[in-house]
């Protein structure tokens, strides 16, 4: 890094709710100067809780209400490009971060218009239909950044060229995710959950394609074998409540009454997970997961994970090391998982909880605003230009 300079990085979000991919964009924001970058911005779409969060942290935040072309009324398309174009020339940008390939096409297009490089980072393995829709946008960024091997073998398999690709895992703040038991009665105290009982979570966005009712069904059959194990869903329900209320009537017909919390969204993460003794990821074949936040804060915090074969999950978690993998779709093979890891004798707990820490050691914040950094001192480079001074 050039000591002195600074590159200045305009990020545009898909969305204002906050989820893995806004919890690793805050991060970003705090550390990048780490990487000799500055957040001179963030894009979004409208208000929400994101808002106040970038905000908090010293960053402006401008709007963009987005509308697709059609041929019948142009105006609309258009004035979503003048306004993200202004943005751009307003903030002084000389980087363009996209962090969700939704928004591909205006961000690609903005990034043509007022000449600066653009990466597209791409948090999803992208299923046949989303492949050729966003695919031929992210062909024309400067740069791709994938958040897994899955993704990225996916990405190059739909057309984008291998010499655009980066691999950039997720980063974690791992000092705070590591302090074991600052935060051990977070769900406990609150929900009168005792010291002696098990506690199960999930940690993400509650919608079905997250197997939410995978998870409870393999809570009943574990609830029938061993009647001390207590259950949280942490996370917010995208559909104002009304998934969650299906879930409630789930778990009275399951007779999970008195062992089951919903918390809705919490961003005391790094406590809930000292709180909890497993965290469980069962998304479904339908849920492309990249590689969850959820899943690296989990390991990162020493807790063994059992999650379904998804994706980049099987890049990090290792079975029967510091997790345990199951099929997708499968629940009675998740809740025999789960009641292998429930019932794992001290000593090969202790084992497997060290492997998880040591599995992500390498996953810090700091490395990734670094690697970061690089590529977006390399893009300029390659256009004959160099970060403005500090």
């Amino acid at each position: 890094m050039n000591s002195g300079r600074y590159i200045r990085v305009l990020y545009i979000n898909h969305a204002s709710i906050i989820g893995g991919i806004e919890i690793n964009l805050l991060d970003i924001l705090r550390f990048g100067a780490e990487g000799g970058f500055r957040a001179v911005g963030v894009v979004l779409p409208g208000a929400g809780p994101l808002v106040a969060r970038v905000q908090q942290v010293g960053v402006p935040v401008y709007y963009v209400r987005y509308h697709a072309f059609r041929w019948h009324n142009p105006l609309h398309y258009a004035r979503t490009m003048a306004t993200l174009v202004w943005h751009v020339l307003h903030t002084r940008a000389e980087v363009i971060h996209l962090t969700h390939h939704w928004l591909a096409e205006f961000a690609v297009q903005a990034a043509r218009v007022t000449r600066r490089p653009i990466v597209c980072e791409v948090q999803n393995r992208l299923d046949a239909q989303a492949v050729a829709r966003f695919c031929p946008w992210l062909a024309r960024a400067d740069a791709v950044v994938a958040v897994s091997q899955a993704v990225y073998h996916r990405l190059i398999e739909g057309g984008v060229p291998g010499t655009k690709m980066h691999l950039i895992y997720y980063g974690l703040p791992l000092p705070a995710l590591a302090g074991e038991g600052a935060g051990r009665r977070a769900l406990r105290d609150q929900y009168s959950i005792p010291d002696t009982a098990p506690l199960v979570g999930v940690v993400g966005r509650v919608v079905p394609e997250k197997g939410v009712e995978d998870f409870l069904q393999a809570a009943a059959h574990i609830a029938q074998r061993l009647p001390d194990v207590h259950f949280a869903i942490v996370g917010e329900d995208e559909c104002g409540g009304a998934y969650r209320a299906r879930l409630a009537e789930q778990v009275r017909t399951c007779g999970l009454d008195g062992r089951v919390v919903f918390t809705g969204f919490r961003a005391d993460i790094p406590d809930i997970l000292h709180d909890l003794d497993f965290l469980v990821l069962p998304s479904r074949s339908s849920m492309p997961e990249g590689l969850p936040l959820a899943v690296l804060e989990a390991l990162a915090a020493g807790r063994i994970v059992v999650a379904t074969r998804n994706s980049g999950v099987v890049e990090v978690v290792r079975d029967g090391v510091n997790g345990f993998l199951v099929p997708c779709d499968d629940v009675n093979a998740l809740a025999a998982a789960l009641e292998r890891a429930l019932r794992l004798a001290p000593h090969e707990r202790r084992r497997m909880e060290e492997a998880a820490r040591e599995s992500v050691a390498e996953c810090t914040i700091e490395n990734q605003v670094r690697r970061l950094g690089a590529l977006y001192r390399a893009l300029l480079a390659k256009r004959g230009r160099r970060a403005l001074p500090r």
